[in-house]
């Protein structure tokens, strides 16, 4: 079961490569399992990043590879 983040919450998104970024949820389905980040500027860039979840808070990334979430608190 994923870990349920909802619509407006504040993350962070590791990719594994470097800076862990933070972002806000913009979109989340009912299960928790799609998601959509709005990325703040980082090392990935500034933009939308649709996610779809793998295990635990991990989630594939719909272009490849994966990143984990984490609240940010």
């Amino acid at each position: 079961m994923p870990t349920l983040f909802w619509e407006g919450e504040r993350v962070i998104v590791d990719f594994g490569i470097g800076d862990p970024q933070s972002g806000e949820i913009i979109a989340a389905s009912d299960d928790g399992k799609s998601l959509t980040v709005r990325l703040d500027t980082g090392i990935m860039g500034h933009g939308d990043l649709p996610l779809m979840w793998k295990n635990g808070a991990e989630y594939n990334l719909l272009a490849g590879g994966s990143a984990f979430l984490q609240k940010l608190t």
